[in-house]
């Protein structure tokens, strides 16, 4: 079975489970409030469906921002509950035009605060929407028009925005290293907010979050590359919301392979995927955008430690698990990372602690894996109980 494949069964699982909490909304006039978000289609492109998020409470500027989540102690069930409460108003455009509604789109994207929204919704509504990629959203409606009131730029993303000849990669660069919140950089690039003006577009949104990950960790690796090697084995760790995170780094220039298992979370399923990156990856990776995000959180901890170092990293989703888009992957994984390793002298050591810490044995992993067999291979030292 494909992780698409998988993936697609776990989410109208998910969307199954939540059904009796769709929003049904009619011919309705809006004055609502936005955390604030957008939301860019990525069906039929270069026409998509493209337009914002709305709820009726107010103070929801939690609400997109998954930075908060893990920090706040914010449980799965409660994400999803207030996500489920995001409406999403869209209409059908071409990621090429400029025009008044994608203008509005783009202000809704820098906006600092929450801001008030006046729309007109019709048409028919759609149950809520889970995804792998991308956070989960409540009921979807069609509108022709919207006016967003009472708000203020985000000076940084207001600076990028009307400096139409810098490219988007200094763009995410300078913005990342003053501190932004992901989740503002990822809404304002997929507004079409940065870059050389003649080559701004709307980006889908799940796009948008591999691209930001991505080039973010290009970015990194460069200054990684030019770091010495850890002098032992660490594995920094991170649970929450129904997955652990094992992140074993060795004392090597950079590679990285990625492991996700998923124990359980339909009904006795064992299921394995995996990819690696060894110097640099060129095709577009098989797990799909959790593989960059993973990878970036991962070199981002090398950064601060002005360390390199080779890293595998295992993920186990268990039974209770939802789709709630790959900030799971890289808040847990930035949390593991900013927090104190374990220390092991030998590749023995470390690996004798993960095989007793994953609940699938050591020995599965091995047997799908690209780079950590044959680095075990290459080893040796009595480790054939891994091979």
């Amino acid at each position: 079975m494909t992780k698409a494949s998988y993936l697609k069964k776990l989410v109208e699982h998910s969307i199954n489970n939540f059904i009796s909490q769709k929003s049904k909304v009619n011919e309705n006039i809006f004055h609502s409030f936005s955390p604030p978000s957008i939301f860019i289609g990525s069906y039929n492109y270069p026409k998509v469906f493209a337009g914002f998020m709305i709820t009726n409470h107010e103070n929801c500027s939690l609400y997109d921002m998954p930075e908060k989540w893990l920090s706040n102690e914010i449980s799965q069930e409660e994400i999803i509950k207030f996500r489920i409460s995001l409406l999403r108003g869209k209409k059908a455009v071409n990621v090429n035009e400029k025009n008044a509604f994608t203008e509005k789109l783009q202000e809704l994207a820098l906006a600092k605060n929450e801001t008030e929204v006046e729309t007109i919704a019709y048409g028919i509504i759609k149950n809520c929407v889970f995804d792998d990629e991308h956070e989960p959203y409540g009921a979807s409606f069609y509108v022709d028009d919207f006016y967003v009131n009472n708000f203020y730029f985000h000076k940084l993303l207001e600076k990028f925005y009307y400096d139409t000849d810098a490219s988007a990669n200094t763009a995410l660069k300078e913005l990342y290293e003053r501190n932004v919140e992901i989740s503002r950089i990822i809404k304002a690039f997929s507004a079409g907010c940065f870059g050389i003006e003649k080559n701004r577009k709307l980006v889908p949104t799940r796009w948008a979050i591999t691209a930001v990950d991505k080039n973010l960790g290009d970015m990194l690796l460069k200054n990684v590359k030019n770091y010495g090697l850890i002098e032992d084995y660490k594995i920094f760790e991170a649970h929450g919301l129904y997955n652990s995170y094992y992140i074993l780094l060795v004392p090597s220039y950079w590679f990285y392979e990625w492991f996700e298992a998923f124990l359980h979370v339909l009904s006795n399923e064992e299921l394995i995927f995996n990819d690696a990156e060894f110097y640099k990856k060129k095709e577009y990776s098989n797990v799909g955008g959790c593989f960059y995000t993973a990878r970036f959180a991962i070199l981002e901890g090398l950064n601060k430690m002005q360390k390199q170092a080779a890293a595998f990293v295992f993920r186990e989703a268990y039974k209770g698990y939802v789709p709630l888009g790959v900030f799971n992957v890289r808040e847990l994984i930035r949390k593991a990372m900013n927090d104190k390793p374990l220390t092991f002298s030998t590749f023995r050591e470390a690996l004798d602690y993960l095989n007793k810490r994953l609940k699938l044995p050591l020995a599965k992993y091995v047997e799908k894996s690209m780079l950590l067999k044959h680095y075990l291979t290459k080893r040796q030292f009595g480790l054939s109980t891994y091979l």
